[in-house]
């Protein structure tokens, strides 16, 4: 079973004894859980899906917010720029969808229920536990719970657990149930963001003790309605680029919870970190020490983090890695001193360093031709670790200023105001104007472009 992918095999663990079962015998409806008619725009889409399971819902306003009906999930409209919130309180849903499947459904074609159900609950019992085993079983948990409800939308001949019945029962009474709950709490808070299992809200000014305690009641009341439990959290700091991608910081910066690849923490394990982007890394722990969303106030926090990465040579935290699993054309280095193309093998640590050699076209920034009047793509140069397999014995002079220069430049994505930084030479000048203090000398890598 090697040729079998890893949701394939860790959803095959539920599978009964015997897997000829027909869904459309076994699960014959689709079951719709009715929200709360107090809760307007769940009650009415829920009317709708009763007649008519695929009919259009349009984006709808919560607190200022877009509402998208996906096919999978209910979430806030993506804004891809980045939003700062303090005092966040978050309630995400205990293992939502296999929650679901307990509740609701008795029984379900070709899956051991049983078996399902309890490996829910061990899950949850072992996400209370903090040592290195409980973790990688609570992971293992979480990979066969998500992969089996991932594959009853999935019709594949190979497939024994293809079942849209079960699938549309399970997304289309999630996201009504999600936005009942949303609704119930609407009048005393800001929506920060649905996605999927979850909802993130701030309070509203001038809330009162009073309110508060509605807040509560109404919650747990949503909770006896439907027979599912919430986890509650807190955070000081929300810095959300998308309902996909966002850090939360929490416990006085002592905890964080971070989703997407801008915000992507650098894992310890090998084949993790290997993979990691260092940007995402150095930009991850600026936003840890910052507090605020200004955009300079973050700057310099980059600068401080470059600096302490570099100064103690945490290579680990500071390499690239060129898969040589690329398109076609990003298998190929140039040498830039004769221009020699050598193509890759395998994957190649790659790290920014003061006298560049080797290039790819991995990282590009615009450029303006004055002559033209228009932007052009270059290539940022790079140069090659030749100690692969020991960075222990890496001794390579790492620019300051590049992984500055990379790390400020992903971030200006996310600031409006700031979205000409894609322009080389414009990120050049404003990091000059920026470094008061004249440490670093982003006059070097002015013309390390090709």
């Amino acid at each position: 079973q090697t040729t079998m992918s890893t949701s394939d095999l860790s959803s095959r663990y539920f599978a009964k004894a015997d897997t000829n079962e027909k869904f459309i015998e076994i699960n014959k409806e689709i079951i719709l859980v009715e929200p709360s008619k107090n809760s307007k725009n769940a009650h009415e889409i829920y009317t709708k899906r009763k007649n008519d399971l695929f009919s259009k819902i349009d984006d709808f306003k919560i607190s200022a917010n877009n509402i998208t009906f996906g096919s999978g999930g209910l979430h806030t409209t993506n804004n891809e720029q980045l939003y700062y919130y303090e005092n966040v309180y978050n309630f995400d849903v205990t293992s939502y969808y296999p929650s679901f499947l307990e509740i609701y459904l008795r029984d379900i074609a070709n899956i051991d229920l049983k078996k399902f159900i309890k490996t829910k609950y061990d899950r949850i019992e072992l996400k209370r536990k903090k040592d290195n085993v409980s973790k990688s079983k609570q992971n293992a948990y979480k990979l066969a719970l998500n992969s089996l409800t991932g594959k009853f939308n999935q019709m594949s001949e190979y497939n024994i657990f293809y079942n849209p019945s079960v699938y549309f029962s399970m997304t289309n009474s999630c996201q009504l149930l999600l936005l009942d709950l949303c609704e119930r709490v609407e009048k005393y808070t800001n929506l920060v963001q649905l996605n999927t299992d979850g909802i993130a809200f701030t309070l509203k000014r001038n809330t009162t003790i009073s309110d508060k305690k509605q807040i509560i009641k109404n919650i747990k009341k949503w909770e006896k309605d439907y027979k599912f439990q919430l986890e509650k959290s807190k955070f000081d700091r929300f810095y959300e680029r998308s309902v996909n991608d966002y850090i939360a910081i929490y416990d006085d910066n002592k905890k964080q919870k971070s989703k997407g690849s801008t915000w992507k923490q650098r894992g310890s394990a090998g084949s993790e970190m290997s993979f990691m982007s260092p940007t995402a890394n150095i930009l991850n722990k600026a936003y840890m020490i910052s507090k605020n969303n200004n955009f300079k106030h973050i700057t310099r926090n980059v600068f401080k983090v470059v600096d302490d990465l570099v100064d103690k040579n945490k290579y680990e935290e500071l390499q690239f890695n060129i898969k040589s699993t690329a398109t076609e054309k990003e298998k190929y280095i140039k040498n830039t001193q004769d221009n020699e193309i050598f193509k890759r093998t395998k994957a190649t640590r790659v790290f920014l360093t003061e006298k560049a050699v080797c290039y790819t076209s991995k990282f590009k920034f615009d450029t303006k031709m004055s002559e033209k009047n228009k932007a052009v793509k270059k290539t940022v140069f790079l140069t090659f670790d030749v100690f692969q397999q020991d960075l222990s014995k890496c001794n390579l002079k790492l620019s300051k200023e590049k992984y500055i220069a990379l790390a400020i430049y992903e971030m200006s994505k996310m600031y409006k105001n700031y979205e000409y930084l894609k322009d080389y030479n414009e990120l050049i000048n404003y990091l000059k104007r920026i470094d008061m203090e004249k440490k670093h000398n982003f006059d070097s890598i002015s013309k390390i472009i090709k």
